[in-house]
């Protein structure tokens, strides 16, 4: 069986632009690949539908569930937008994240730079 690529370096492109996305019901997130997936989970879960297996083992990255757990802290209808984009989730939580040895998945595959060495 093939190793997994590891990840050398994550280079945010949404940090870049300094773009982020706001989702219908308010979320603030830093791109669209994280507004993707927790846009889904909440929907579905209104309905009751149940998450594929690799969308729920997502979902269930500390970084993405720190994010729901705090998700009311980044609803543009409950903060302005320099609140959200400087409490500590966007400042420490997620840029930390990208010099761990676990990332979040979407942000190792979209902006991950691949150690050919590994």
């Amino acid at each position: 069986m093939e190793e997994t690529p590891k990840v050398k370096c994550i280079n945010c492109k949404w940090e870049n632009e300094k773009r982020v996305v706001i989702n219908p019901d308010g979320q603030v997130l830093p791109c669209c690949y994280f507004a993707n997936m927790i846009y889904f989970s909440t929907v579905n879960r209104a309905k009751e539908i149940e998450l594929p297996a690799g969308h729920r083992q997502q979902m269930a990255h500390p970084v993405l569930s720190s994010y729901v757990d705090s998700a009311e802290q980044s609803n543009i209808f409950n903060n302005d937008m320099e609140s959200i984009l400087n409490n500590k989730w966007f400042t420490e939580t997620l840029p930390e994240s990208w010099e761990t040895d676990d990332p979040p998945h979407l942000c190792a595959l979209m902006c991950g730079e691949i150690d050919d060495e590994v």
